[in-house]
Formats: structure tokens, C-alpha cells, sequence
């Protein structure tokens, strides 16, 4: 049955106070994932008394930019900012099948097609609700988001695995080179530099170009990218090299090049003397110290920036040849499990994608799946 989806769902109104909510609890379109990656965690509350509620089964989506693709199945009670709109299942519909229907790439572009604004476009709430849905039983629904929530666990399971070998990976590197336990013995520039070759965007894609809007905060890696910029040339990457965000460094961008590639110039490339310097350099900068020592040396207010020299003169245990040894046969598969995990949760996401619209459309029968 072909209904609006005014009809199965509605925007929450609630509000919550600001001091029963934490970092963990609160939502804001900063914090929301692009390409329905879900979010991570708040850096900041909003400085009023109250915000809009959320509860557990509600679907957010972010309504500035909708292209970005931002959305989030609330797995637990909270607060969001006004740009977040929380939308509520209606009777006789599944949380999770409203969640996938507000998923499908065709609500994004209505919610696109229907925007307000141009440099920062917002979907329009009342336009939104005439947008067309499928709504089957429950049975059906019950089958379809089995389908896809199977995959979507897939993806959280790698996501968890990958955090654990991260943290891992961290505190062998902080028992061994912390500069504060072990006293720093050189500067950041003893073992790397910022890149200065340039690279053809023509020769880029999607998976190998990255920006500040693409990579991803809290050291989450990277998505593909959105769009290449128009400019002939950009600054080029290379397998090993560490890229961090220089706009905002509270939101701890950084990523692993896991292959040849280009960057923004709103991203830092930082070159390995020597490529077996690279895991090091890695958890280097990965640390959660080097990110306040990048933030203290920052310059500006609403936009702030890492500063390049200070960033330089960040001091480091430079390890011996042995040390730096050990530790390469130590961090490089585990870097590669990593990886790994990542390369598959974009094929899963894209597998994800790719069936929604032909479950929801029943393309794809699961009349006889036992789900």
C-alpha cells in the first residue's frame, strides 16, 4: 500500500533538559556520520536549558545538507539540536522499517529536491511528510529490515573489532614511545614532513581523495567522497602517509593512506622519512595528547586551524632501529586487519544500498524467507 509518510510516522516534540543529557546522549548534525554511518561522539552540549528529546526507536536525520546522507536509528534516550529532525514510528510500523525507509537513497533526494536554501540547504518538515512510502505488513516489514539489519550488524561488529585492535595498537605505543613516561628525545620532524608533491585530480576518485568532509571524526577513518573539487591539481598522498584534518582538530580526524591517492589543502599529509616509520608515525598522531597539543597551538575562533610549525616542534621519543623494528612487525598486521574490516564495510554498505530500494519497492520477494 502506497501511503505518505505522514501517515506512519511523526516528528517528536519533546524536550529535554540540558543537565540530563552527556556527550554520549546528545546529537547534533556535527556528530552525525555522513552516508548513513551513524554518529560519534558530541565534543560540545548547546548552552540552553533545554533541547528536543529523542527516545529509543527513534529515527534522526540531519536537516542541513541533506546530501550528506546523515542518519541515525537511536538506540538509546537523549537530546539533539534543533537542525536534527526525530522522527517517531506510527502504529502497525516497525521502528527499524521506518528507519530503512528514511534510509533509501530516494528520500534523500526528495528531501534535496524539496530544500530551503542554497549554501546551507535544509529539507523542508512539512514537505517531507508528502513524500511517497510503501507500507506492507508487518510480517513483510519484519522480513525486510531482517534482511538488512543482518548486514548493518555485520558492519557494527567490524566497526567494534576494528575500535579494540585501535586501542590495542595505542597503548602497546604508549608503553613504549610515550613522551611524557620515557622523556622525549626529538621533534616531530625528526621522522616525517609535510607532503609537497601534487597529484592530478583527474587521476582521483571517490576512494581516493579526502577532505575535511569526508573523513570522519574521532578517528573513524574515511568515507568516500561526495564530489572531486574542480581545481587541475591537488596535494598527493601516498600509501603510509598520515592525514589529519587541519580545520577544527578537536574532531580528531586522521586517517592511514591506504594507498595512493590526493587531499584537500584543509588536510595535513605527513610523509614518513621512512616507510617503515609509518605505523609509528601513525600512533603518533593518533594519540589523543597530540590532538591537545594541536588544539592548544591552533589559531582562530569559529574555524580554528593547526598551526604547521607548531605542529612540527611536537616532541616525540625517536625509537632506535630495533625498537622501531619490533614495533613495525608488531602494528603492521594489525593495521592491515584494520583496513581490511573497513574495505569490507564499504562493500557491505554498498550491498546494503543497493538492495533497500528493490526490498522496499518488492522487487525482491521474501514472501517465503522464514526471518
Amino acid at each position: 500500500m502506497i501511503c505518505k509518510l505522514g501517515e506512519i510516522c511523526s516528528y517528536a516534540k519533546e524536550k529535554v533538559n540540558i543537565s540530563e543529557i552527556n556527550l554520549t546522549s546528545y546529537i547534533s548534525t556535527e556528530n552525525m556520520l555522513p552516508d548513513k554511518n551513524g554518529i560519534t561522539l558530541a565534543t560540545t552540549l548547546p548552552k540552553t536549558a533545554q533541547t528536543q528529546a529523542f527516545r529509543t526507536g527513534d529515527v534522526l536525520v540531519s536537516n542541513i545538507r541533506p546530501y550528506f546522507k546523515k542518519i541515525w536509528f537511536a538506540k538509546q534516550n537523549g537530546g539533539c539540536s534543533n537542525d536534527v529532525l526525530v522522527f517517531r514510528a506510527g502504529n502497525d510500523v516497525l521502528p527499524e522499517y521506518l528507519y530503512y525507509v528514511l534510509s533509501d537513497d530516494k528520500f534523500f533526494e526528495y528531501a534535496m529536491s524539496t530544500s530551503k536554501g542554497t549554501k546551507m540547504p535544509r529539507g523542508d518538515k512539512v514537505a517531507l511528510m508528502d513524500y511517497d512510502v510503501i507500507k506492507p505488513d508487518l510480517s513483510w516489514q519484519r522480513k525486510i529490515t531482517g534482511i538488512l539489519g543482518a548486514i548493518d550488524e555485520k558492519i557494527d561488529l567490524n566497526k567494534k573489532i576494528n575500535k579494540n585492535l585501535e586501542e590495542q595498537l595505542q597503548a602497546i605505543y604508549l608503553d613504549r614511545f610515550d613522551p611524557i613516561t620515557h622523556m622525549a628525545t626529538g621533534v616531530l620532524s625528526d621522522i616525517c614532513k609535510f607532503s609537497k608533491d601534487k597529484i592530478e585530480v583527474a587521476e582521483l576518485s571517490a576512494h581516493s581523495y579526502f577532505s575535511t568532509e569526508n573523513m570522519q571524526s574521532n578517528k573513524a577513518g574515511a568515507l568516500p567522497a561526495s564530489s572531486l573539487p574542480s581545481i587541475r591539481q591537488t596535494t598527493h598522498c601516498h600509501k603510509g602517509d598520515v592525514l589529519i584534518s587541519n580545520i577544527r582538530p578537536y574532531f580528531k580526524k586522521i586517517l592511514l593512506a591506504a594507498s595512493d591517492g590526493g587531499c584537500s589543502t584543509d588536510v595535513l599529509c605527513f610523509v614518513p622519512n621512512d616507510q617503515s616509520l609509518s605505523p609509528f608515525l601513525f600512533e603518533t598522531l593518533y594519540a589523543d595528547r597530540f590532538f591537545e597539543y594541536m588544539v592548544a597551538g591552533s589559531k582562530g575562533t569559529k574555524m580554528p586551524r593547526g598551526d604547521k610549525q607548531q605542529i612540527m616542534n611536537y616532541p616525540i621519543v625517536v625509537p632506535s632501529k630495533e625498537a622501531l623494528r619490533e614495533y613495525y612487525t608488531i602494528a603492521e598486521p594489525m593495521l592491515n586487519q584494520i583496513q581490511s574490516r573497513r574495505n569490507e564495510n564499504t562493500c557491505l554498505s554498498a550491498l546494503r544500498d543497493a538492495l533497500l530500494p528493490r526490498l522496499m519497492s518488492g522487487e525482491i520477494d521474501v514472501t517465503s524467507l522464514d526471518i
